[in-house]
């Protein structure tokens, strides 16, 4: 517990509390004779900058001008799926409930939207795109404020992330620290301003995790409420993506299973039956009312969705060719590309399991956050990576999990951390299973992106830089050094930078002002930045 303690206040030690109050007269003065008063006063401002709320707002603002330049400036559709989310969105506009059928959306060619299980990010998002289009028909103004819409979604994920990572007792300089390497990833930004549904998910997942951890503080008067937000909130999830549900799962397993194991069965039915029994004022009672219809509605299309898949088709989200004929499934590209590649699946070798898991899935999902990937006006294209971003992307890796191997024990330990910890590995494990699964009924790899642990990332920066900071103790040279030096390895081509320098004119929107401005403002940047 002293531990913990001494942990959790690493941040507002010494560096932080320098400037006069608790610094002894003796220690001054050998300071003052020694001529390192200055210096070490110093020293204690950056780590005090660096732990404010001003530097956390610093890091949004960073984030958010990074994210609303990929808006603005890049290609449609800049992820693969940009076009098939827009779609979808468009297909929404006049309709006023979460389902569609194949034949009313016209766009059947996607796969089977009537057993779709994650349309509830499209539904939600034709509601700006419905306002949008009373102003304009423009398909290029409709879709880069769409892309400022979902940057929205993970800036607003950010704040949570942030109160979350509070509530666990990490520090706010550490919190600081792990989100300004988290916006210099040169993926984040580019998915963010995507519109795509990995960006609710970044809001919603952090959501999830405060309201488990909520659940299982019961505290009095509030249990009702954080119940009806867990599921409103994992129901939610769910229903925009379908590889949600296994956190959902372990969500629900977890609270309950603590909760049962802190109280016992009968005395938490006997606490929820007498929070449901109180009065309550006015407010209260408003509040619970708009959260249970909410929690009902979403349970509802969750039923309708994937209760409704189970008994009917033995899956939560069936494959096309079990609810529409080959034929009509073949439209679909991935479908094609997957029915094809199962056809030939007996020419390819798999790689064993180990070297799967190790060689590829971890290389992918470690270095792909730094990758350059990009949609033109003549496809896909894919550019070498800058040197330093992408080196010390993967030797950022290999240090954090030496740190948390070192420093484990100085993990804060409360419900909100346990929480996060659980639910970010049961999504790194669900997606490991999915993609070794998908990997060895073709024979090949499919869709293993970095992109889908964005949501994990947070967390782990975060708590890898507070547990630095702990096993660093008191070595404010080395601190600062180790400051320096991501400050310079960011300038070499964090965020937007990487894009920036590979870019060629086609990159971009086709839009002679849009093209004219990033070309001349790569070749100012670019001569400041090593290849």
């Amino acid at each position: 517990m002293k531990k913990e303690k001494q942990g959790t206040n690493i941040m507002r030690s010494s560096e932080t509390s320098v400037v006069g109050r608790r610094i002894s007269s003796v220690k001054l003065g050998l300071l003052r004779m020694t001529g390192k008063l200055s210096s070490w006063v110093a020293i204690a401002y950056i780590f005090r900058f660096v732990s404010s709320k001003l530097f956390f707002y610093a890091v949004i603002g960073i984030f958010s001008l990074q994210a609303a330049w990929f808006a603005t400036s890049f290609y449609y559709p800049m992820l693969f799926d940009e076009k098939f989310h827009f779609d979808l969105a468009q297909a929404f506009t006049d309709k006023w409930l979460p389902f569609l059928t194949n034949e009313s959306a016209g766009i059947d060619y996607y796969r089977d939207l009537a057993n779709e299980s994650g349309l509830l990010y499209h539904f939600l998002l034709s509601l700006p795109l419905r306002f949008i289009q009373l102003f304009t028909d423009s398909l290029m103004v409709q879709v880069v404020l769409l892309r400022y819409t979902n940057i929205l979604l993970v800036i607003s994920g950010l704040f949570v992330f942030a109160h979350l990572l509070r509530k666990a007792n990490i520090p706010q300089g550490a919190v600081n620290l792990g989100l300004l390497v988290f916006a210099g990833l040169p993926m984040t930004t580019y998915v963010a301003a995507t519109i795509n549904y990995d960006n609710a998910i970044f809001l919603l997942f952090p959501v999830f995790v405060w309201s488990c951890a909520s659940v299982l503080a019961f505290k009095k008067g509030t249990r009702i409420k954080h119940l009806l937000i867990l599921i409103s909130v994992g129901c939610a999830a769910s229903l925009m993506k379908y590889t949600f549900l296994p956190i959902f799962l372990a969500g629900v397993l977890l609270t309950a299973g603590i909760l049962i194991k802190r109280h016992g069965f009968k005395n938490l039915l006997s606490g929820y039956k007498k929070e449901f029994n109180q009065k309550y004022n006015i407010a209260s009672k408003i509040t619970l009312w708009l959260l249970g219809i909410v929690a009902t509605g979403l349970i509802i299309v969750f039923c309708s969705v994937y209760v409704k898949n189970i008994i009917i088709y033995g899956s939560p989200s069936p494959k096309c060719e079990k609810t529409l004929s080959t034929q009509v499934c073949l439209k679909n590209e991935i479908f094609q590309r997957n029915y094809t590649s199962r056809q030939t699946v007996d020419e390819r070798t798999p790689m064993p399991l180990a070297d799967y898991v190790i060689f590829h899935w971890f290389k992918s999902m470690t270095l792909g956050f730094g990758y350059v990937a990009v949609n033109t006006e003549e496809g896909a294209k894919g550019p070498a990576p800058l040197a330093i971003i992408y080196s010390a992307i993967g030797f950022g890796f290999v240090v954090l999990l030496f740190i948390f191997a070192v420093g484990y024990r100085y993990i804060p330990r409360n419900d909100y951390m346990s929480a996060a910890l659980v639910l970010s590995i049961c999504t790194i494990v669900a997606l490991l299973l999915y993609n070794t699964r998908s990997y060895y009924a073709y024979n090949e790899v499919f869709a293993n992106q970095a992109r889908y642990l964005i949501y994990v990332l947070p967390l782990f920066l975060s708590l890898g830089v507070y547990l630095a900071n702990v096993l660093l103790k008191e070595a404010r040279i080395a601190k600062i050094m180790l400051l320096g030096v991501c400050f310079y390895i960011l300038s070499q081509g964090g965020g937007m930078l990487s894009y920036l320098v590979r870019s060629e004119p086609n990159w971009y929107l086709p839009n002679a002002k849009v093209r004219d401005v990033n070309t001349e403002l790569k070749d100012s940047i670019s001569p400041l930045i090593s290849k």
